[in-house]
This record gives structure tokens, sequence and C-alpha cells, in this order.
């Protein structure tokens, strides 16, 4: 047998040939941990908020017009996959949103625009701001990634400045020209539009003399002019103010008139009234049924020449009160509202015939109908 010895030398080299190579795998290791360690995700992207306007202009004539839009960049869902849902928070400035107004945006919405109208209802319902005082409001956007896995984040703050009106429902005609003249606090009303809240009128007498639309039963208050004192009724410039010049309408021939006037386009229509000279009835309820070429027709008083009559029978059905035969586009006396109830009495007069309402009769039988074509009013026995 052969046996070979290493020497001490050998040895020596192979133990550091050995701690070298171990030295350099442990280096590696840590290098490796080193670099794990130090890893991290890219930074989470943040929504940015971005306003059309700071100081929105809210007002009746402007009801129906954009006022006020924010849209903001998309959010991060940090990873987790899921969609982004995105909150408008509002709050009065100096409060630090701590209990914010929230309004929840459909999922994948970056954007949202509010009416004069609706921006200032949402002053003023929710977060119970008063009309007709400036105030600044901050508004941001609050994202949060859909399976509420991380915490929400939030955009930068814009702050706005905004005054919210109280929408009018009521307005009055105040003036010697008037019914009850000058007595402010039984100041004659407008009647609002059912189809359109920003119309109100008036039909009725008036005499010679002058007349203003209150806003409230105060002198005080703001009141609807014209933009020059005693223009001409054909005249239709609005202006809403408070103080001089203290402008005002003039009747010059007394008579029934029917103003009209439009708080959102500020305009105004002042006319004379003129009773239809005849009147039909038109539906299946009617004897003369659907036939607009020869409808039921009416009797005209002939003590009132704005009053028509109608007593005969009624069947089931529906109908209205044409100004004219032969033509369905004529203009009309309708309910109020479509079905209205037999024992109710107003009446509105649609140009046109749209939109389209009408009475219902339920039961058949003989009726007695008195249609005050001036007064709006009508009695069905």
């Amino acid at each position: 047998m052969n046996t070979r010895l290493i020497s001490s030398s050998s040895l020596s080299r192979l133990l550091s040939l050995s701690t070298a190579l171990l030295i350099l795998l442990v280096t590696g290791l840590l290098a490796s941990c080193q670099q794990y360690d130090d890893y991290a995700p890219a930074p989470a992207t943040v929504q940015t908020l971005s306003v059309s306007t700071t100081t929105p202009t809210l007002n009746q004539a402007n009801a129906d017009n954009q006022a006020i839009a924010f849209t903001w960049t998309t959010g991060t869902n940090e990873g987790t996959g899921a969609a982004i849902d995105y909150t408008l928070q509002l709050a009065v400035k100096g409060t630090n949103f701590a209990s914010p107004v929230e309004v929840p945006m459909a999922r994948g919405t970056t954007s949202q625009a509010y009416t004069s109208n609706a921006f200032s209802t949402l002053l003023l319902n929710r977060l119970n701001l008063a009309a007709g005082t400036s105030r600044e409001i901050e508004v941001r956007v609050k994202g949060q990634e859909a399976s509420n896995q991380k915490a929400p984040t939030y955009s930068n703050v814009v702050t706005v400045t905004a005054t919210p009106y109280q929408p009018l429902t009521n307005l009055w005609i105040v003036g010697d020209a008037t019914p009850n003249g000058w007595d402010i606090g039984n100041a004659t009303p407008l009647v609002r539009s059912s189809t359109d809240a920003s119309v109100f009128t008036y039909t009725g007498n008036l005499k010679a003399g002058e007349f203003k639309i209150a806003t409230a039963k105060d002198f005080n208050a703001p009141f609807y002019r014209p933009t020059t004192n005693h223009p001409p009724l054909t005249a239709t410039a609005v202006q809403l103010s408070a103080g001089n010049p203290d402008n005002k309408w003039e009747i010059t021939t007394a008579g029934a008139y029917t103003i009209t006037l439009n708080v959102r386009t500020m305009t105004i229509s002042i006319v004379g009234f003129t009773p239809p000279t005849a009147l039909w009835m038109v539906g299946d309820a009617t004897p003369a049924g659907w036939n607009i070429n020869a409808p039921t027709p009416m009797t005209r008083s002939s003590t009132n020449p704005n009053v028509f009559t109608y007593t005969g029978p009624l069947t089931p059905g529906e109908f209205k009160f044409p100004v004219a035969t032969g033509n369905w586009g004529t203009d009309y006396y309708m309910p109020l509202v479509d079905q209205q109830p037999l024992t109710d009495t107003g009446v509105d007069f649609v140009r046109g015939g749209s939109p389209d309402k009408k009475w219902r009769v339920t039961v058949a039988r003989t009726y007695t109908i008195t249609l005050d074509t001036f007064a709006k009013t009508i009695i069905i026995k």
C-alpha cells in the first residue's frame, strides 16, 4: 500500500483557499440581502384637483347654467389591483375637514360640474350656509382603492368663495297700478309656473299708474324693475336691484293684462289680455270625441266675454279646450297638471299644446263646466 502524506504547508494553503471562498460567498449573500432591503416601490400617484373658477356666480338668473366644475387626475390603487373610488369633500375654510360634506362620484368619474342652482343648493342644504352671505369653502378629493386594504389618499385643497342664494318661490307686484296699491304687506302675488320654476305670471286688472315686482314683502328687499324708468310696455329688459334708481313700469291704459316674468332670462312680457272669441272641447269624454275639425263648442257668456260654459253629457275619457279648430298645434286651456281632479279650479294656458295635459272623466253623466279664461279658473259640476 502506497500512502501519501499531506505536508503542513499544503494543508495551510488549502485552508487559506477555503477561507477565501467562504468569505466571498458570505459577502455575496450580504450584498444580495442589502439590495433586497433597499428596494422600495415607486412613489404613489396622488390625484391633483383643479377648479374652473374660484369665484362662481350664483343667482337665479344663472340657475340652469354651469357655475363651477371640478376635475382631478387619477389616483393610485397602491398595487392592490382594485378600482379607485373618488369622493368630493367640501368644508368651511378653517374647519380642517373635521366633518366635511361628502359627494361620492360614480366609479371612474374624474370630474364634477354644478349649475348655479345645484351648487347653491349644496351650500345651503348640506353645508348649512346662509343665503346672501359670502363664504370661503375648501374642496378636496378623497381617493380610496375599492378593496379598502389601504388608507385613503387626498388631493390638494382648493378654496372657493361663493355666495349661495335662496331660489325664489314667491313674487309680488306692488304699486298704484295694482289691485292693492302700495300696501307692501298686502301686495298682489304672481303665480309660479308649474312647468318652469323661473317663470312667474300675473293675469288681472291693472289701473293707470306704476308698479314694480317685489322679492319679499319688504321695501328694503331687492325688486325686479325695468332697466329704465317708464319704458314702453313692449320693452323686455329686467334688472334685480335694491335702492336707487327706483325704476318702475307704467300702465297708461287701465284694463286686463298678463305679466310674465322670467327670472332666469331676466325678461318680462306685459300684454293686454284679449279673451278668445270662441272655445271648444275636444277629447273622447266629449260628444264629438277627438275630432279637431268639428269639436264640441262652448257658449260664451253674454255678460262676461271672458267666460265660456258647457252643459251636457260627458263619458269616461279625457278632454281639453282648444281655441281654434282644424289644427292640433293651436293653443289650449288645460289643467295645471295632467289628470287634475275635477274638483280643482286651476287652469293653464298652453301655447302650441305642449306639454299636453288633460282632465279625465270617470263617471258618465250631465256636467256643467264654467271656464274663466281671464282668471284661469274652471268649475266642473
